[in-house]
């Protein structure tokens, strides 16, 4: 039973194989679907778009595998001589790999057309010298293995112009080292693309827009103007040192980080609470607010940020509160020194 089982995999395996060695189309198209899935990783795709790609794929291997197995087994009755309703089952096979070719086309198209973010991904891609010559030898390893990875189904005649013709037949022995090859290199790209789909989710993070305010006084300044994206504590202390009346801070914060020439807010961690108590900022008071990795849901990168709190002020008890929007500012370097709280409290 068991042994029955197995081999039904082998049998199946063999299927497969037969396909990735005889049929050039299967080959385009299991190379196409490496590069669409290396671009919606770069591109940080949804779950459900991960979904509606991966289930266009396998229908378009599935036509093609259908369409193989058809032809053969219209080979297997009709023979050598020629029979129409033979050629029109063929024909309406390849029109269903054409038409299930034509909606992955569609498919492709919704997800992928996003202007600014293929212009974010070249412009990461294009800094990087080895990134291009990665994505360029994956393609020159591609196109061998679809030109030359598979073996002919005659071997001809054995004369000169026979073996130049059916040449890809020699290498035959390596066709598994070839197609074993060719998806290495291509998640070799996707390494080599690596933050390239960060900077993209960052383009999709909630926008913040604040005014431009001060209040004589009250300073809010990180510890440090510089850390590594390794960092273990970024603090910032906001300070009352002479402003007068009646100021009150809360606990919570907003992180931001500039995306082009607007400020995105940064994601914390599923579950991460600030507590909801009001402190009283009198002159020469402070409070320190404080960021750990943990609390965020994502790795901040290189770049400007700016930890974002509000103040309330009461001209006097019981009248309504004038709220003001203060900001600490931090860049995230490499190879940045790592700081700890020494600001006089």
């Amino acid at each position: 039973m068991i042994k029955k089982f197995t081999k039904s995999f082998v049998y199946a395996g063999c299927g497969l194989w037969y396909c990735l060695r005889h049929e050039r189309n299967f080959r385009i198209h299991l190379v196409l679907a490496v590069y669409a899935l290396w671009l919606a990783a770069a591109l940080s795709m949804a779950r459900a778009e991960w979904v509606v790609l991966l289930v266009t794929i396998a229908v378009v291997i599935s036509a093609e595998i259908f369409n193989t197995a058809l032809e053969r087994i219209v080979d297997l009755i009709v023979g050598e001589k020629y029979d129409s309703m033979a050629r029109l089952a063929k024909d309406v096979a390849a029109g269903l790999v054409l038409f299930c070719a034509i909606v992955a086309v569609a498919v492709g198209y919704a997800l992928f057309w996003r202007p600014q973010d293929l212009s974010i991904l070249m412009a990461q891609f294009w800094q990087v010298p080895w990134r291009v010559l990665t994505i360029i030898f994956s393609v020159i390893v591609s196109l061998g293995f679809i030109f030359g990875g598979g073996v002919p189904r005659s071997i001809g005649n054995g004369e000169g112009l026979g073996r130049a013709r059916y040449f890809p037949n020699i290498i035959k022995p390596i066709s598994l080292v070839i197609t074993s090859f060719v998806l290495v290199v291509a998640v070799s790209v996707g390494f080599a693309v690596h933050g390239m789909g960060d900077v993209v989710k960052e383009r999709n993070w909630d926008e913040v827009v604040f005014p431009h305010e001060s209040i004589e006084g009250i300073f809010f300044e990180c510890y440090g103007a510089q850390y590594s994206p390794e960092f273990s504590l970024i603090s910032a202390q906001l300070k009352n040192q002479f402003a007068t009346g009646h100021y009150v801070c809360g606990t919570s914060f907003t992180i931001a980080k500039q995306v082009g020439n607007v400020w995105k807010k940064v994601p914390f961690r599923s579950g991460t609470v600030f507590t909801s108590i009001a402190i009283g900022l009198n002159i020469g008071s402070s409070y320190d607010y404080s960021v750990q990795p943990a609390m965020l849901s994502v790795k901040l990168r290189e770049g400007q940020y700016r930890i974002i709190t509000d103040i309330s002020f009461y001209e006097s008890e019981g009248n309504q509160a004038h709220k003001y929007t203060v900001w600490a500012d931090f860049t995230i370097k490499k190879n940045a020194p790592e700081w700890y709280p020494m600001l006089d409290s």
